[in-house]
């Protein structure tokens, strides 16, 4: 073997720290984008329009032990007109499951149930 072959040859040393670099840059990108989601999340303190009330309003349900039931009419076209009423006529469930897992641990704040998208959300900045 050369000389020259001899060096292009990566070392352990090398290939550790490039594996520490590959890794730190999506780490930071997910410890700064949860940072300003933290921050931006604790600038709503309700949720913002119907949708995000109704799935908080069954997260709560969830994680109280009360089912996957709303305590609201969010249209008349749906039947049953009285309360409580079964969840998701409208809007997909996914949200709502997500929401009542940190709801379970932390009790039922709006903090709470905004702790899951705001882990989520930080995700996507490493994928992009």
């Amino acid at each position: 073997m050369t000389a020259q072959a001899i060096r292009a040859v990566p070392t352990v040393r090398a290939v550790e720290r490039q594996g520490l670099v590959t890794w730190l840059l999506p780490l930071g990108l997910f410890g700064l984008a949860l940072l300003v989601r933290l921050w931006a999340a604790g600038e709503v303190p309700f949720p913002a329009n119907e949708g995000s009330a109704s799935y908080v309003g069954v997260s709560r349900n969830l994680a109280e032990g009360r089912g996957l039931v709303s305590d609201a009419l969010w249209s008349y076209a749906s039947p049953p007109l009285s309360l409580p009423k079964p969840a998701f006529e409208i809007w997909m469930p996914m949200a709502s499951f997500l929401a009542a897992l940190p709801m379970v641990v932390l009790g039922t704040s709006f903090a709470a149930a905004q702790l899951s998208s705001v882990l989520l959300g930080a995700l996507v900045a490493p994928l992009v």
